[in-house]
């Protein structure tokens, strides 16, 4: 578990910055929002995600064009994502647990036709013949909205609040069309489901099996699972989760 214990896991939000790529040069290690990155580096060309999730900005201050970052390795992002800027500010995204829920509107200031999403919507248009979205009210958790359908395009991140004028925002000529939730599985879950069925004999109720699944790799989507075992002489075992 490197240098973080079980219990801080979910605590943990880790983003490296490094000056050039592939991980060189000076870094900067940020563990929570940064509004201006230009007081600890002149430029940023690569960058690794250790824990958490970040929404990263090409402006300061929370502006400009947003991008999402999960768990990984972006060795090269300006080129991985068709980045013209450098990342000037960062998000951190904090993890929800329970019900997701979003109310859109067809026109500003809550106007025109409205609906209220609890999951995924990859086309406004398909599910509720609506052409475009100008205003939302988010209540429950933390979303991403994308300007072209099958979450494709530019991207904005949501978090709890009432946003009447996404024009006002800096987003003024988009259309959003497709919305998704920012899942706890994205980064670090948690399973609890009991002492593993070799060692239930011995160990008695009450010993948790604690399974870690981690999304590692934005390419492959690798998932891993650390099981931990409560017995007599404990043992870490790590390998691919099926």
């Amino acid at each position: 578990l490197g240098r973080h214990g079980t219990q801080d896991l979910e605590k943990m939000y880790i983003i490296i910055f490094y000056e050039e790529r592939n991980f060189q040069g000076r870094h900067y290690e940020c563990m929570s929002d940064c509004s201006d990155m230009s007081s600890y580096m002149s430029r940023c060309h690569s960058c690794r995600v250790e824990s958490g999730c970040f929404m990263v900005y090409d402006r300061p201050n929370y502006m400009g064009n947003q991008y999402f970052m999960k768990r990984g390795e972006y060795a090269d992002y300006m080129s991985m994502m068709g980045m013209r800027d450098s990342i000037r500010s960062c998000r951190m995204i904090p993890m929800h647990r329970g019900q997701f829920r979003m109310k859109i509107y067809e026109r500003e200031n809550f106007g025109g036709q409205s609906y209220e999403l609890m999951d995924d919507c990859d086309s406004i248009m398909d599910r509720y013949r609506m052409n475009d979205c100008q205003s939302c009210h988010v209540m429950d958790g933390h979303w991403l909205m994308y300007e072209q359908p099958n979450y494709r395009g530019r991207m904005m991140y949501m978090r709890p609040g009432e946003y009447r004028s996404f024009r006002d925002m800096g987003m003024s000529g988009m259309r959003w069309m497709s919305m998704r939730r920012i899942m706890d599985s994205w980064t670090v879950g948690y399973l609890w489901n009991g002492p593993p069925e070799e060692n239930r004999g011995g160990l008695g109720g009450g010993s948790p099996n604690v399974c870690i699944h981690e999304y590692s790799n934005i390419s492959k989507w690798l998932v891993w699972c650390i099981f931990i075992h409560v017995a007599p002489s404990s043992s870490l075992s790590l390998g691919p989760y099926r």
